[in-house]
Formats: structure tokens, C-alpha cells, sequence
């Protein structure tokens, strides 16, 4: 059965999840779908709600969940010039995994090039206690999860992403 995809607009700034040892190979390639075991790439069509952002809705039952193995790609629609879609998979399951709204989540079809990318990160003194407790490694209850945290760009990467795409032209 063949999943009939539902075109977006999204913001202009979406962003990418991913773990932090695939860092050097998007910093190369960018975000390719070849990678993905379905041929699309998932961003996140908000950055409000941290612990609604995909794929942490999933992940955070997984025993060995941490931000901290997470790199936050953000992505420049404008820059990207690709063609959005609702999620087809969170789109029926958004409700879930108590997240917010289907179209905060987007995939598309298309390469995502290393101009449209930056990478971020959120202060880990602003992450300490927030939002699970943990007994017995299992996740209990879940506190409330409407404070807002800020992303902070890795201005060195970013920097260093930058001249290593001048370098490449040069060459």
C-alpha cells in the first residue's frame, strides 16, 4: 500500500535530529535520504516543545535516552529549495505520544545540502531535571513539559563547517 503524501509549508527554520556520531558524515554529505531506511528525511516543524521533537517521542522510552547524544540540525527551507510533506508515520501517531500537532512534523524526499545546515545545541544546565523522573531506570511519570529552552548555535562547528566549504570550492 502506497502512503499518499500531503505537501507543507513549513517554517523557515525546521529542524533535523540526529545522533551526534553521524556528525561528520552530514557535515560532508549534508542530510542525504540514502541513509534512511524508508528514502526520506524527518525534521521537526517546531523547536517549542524539546521533548516533542521527533525522534525523542520514541527514544525517550529506550533506556539508554539522553539528549546529549543528540546533534539539533537546523535546517534553512529557503536555502534547502526542496518540497515538504506532512509525516506520514507521525501523522497517525502524534496523538500517541502526546506531542502537540501533526504538522509539527515534516519529511521530504530530497537531499538536504550542507549550505542549509547549522548546528545547535541546548545548554545542558538548562536540561538538569527536566522533564522525566526515573525509577529504576524505567521512566515513572512525566512533569510538565511546557517550559521552553533555548537552542544555542555551535558557532565553532558552524565556523569551521564554513571554511571547510570555502576550501572545497577553491579546490
Amino acid at each position: 500500500m502506497k502512503i499518499k503524501l500531503k505537501s507543507i509549508c513549513p517554517s523557515r527554520y525546521i529542524w533535523h535530529l540526529s545522533f551526534k556520531g553521524n556528525r561528520h558524515s552530514i557535515a560532508s554529505k549534508g542530510l542525504d535520504t540514502s541513509y534512511s531506511r524508508r528514502g526520506a528525511l524527518f525534521a521537526n516543524n517546531q523547536s517549542h516543545w524539546l521533548y516533542n521533537m521527533w525522534p525523542i517521542p520514541i527514544d525517550r522510552y529506550e533506556n539508554c535516552f539522553s539528549l546529549h547524544n543528540y546533534d539539533f540540525w537546523r535546517i534553512d527551507t529557503v536555502k534547502a529549495g526542496v518540497k515538504w510533506f506532512i509525516d506520514p508515520i507521525m501523522e497517525l501517531d502524534y496523538k500517541t505520544y502526546d506531542c502537540h500537532s501533526k504538522y509539527d512534523y515534516v519529511c521530504t524526499r530530497e537531499n538536504i545540502s550542507i549550505d542549509a545546515l547549522k548546528l545547535y545545541f541546548y545548554n545542558e544546565y538548562d536540561l538538569r531535571g527536566i522533564p522525566f523522573y526515573y525509577k529504576k531506570r524505567e521512566i515513572v511519570k512525566r512533569r510538565n513539559t511546557s517550559r521552553s529552552l533555548d537552542l544555542y548555535e555551535d558557532l565553532e562547528f558552524n565556523n569551521w563547517l564554513e571554511d571547510r566549504k570555502w576550501i572545497l570550492k577553491m579546490a
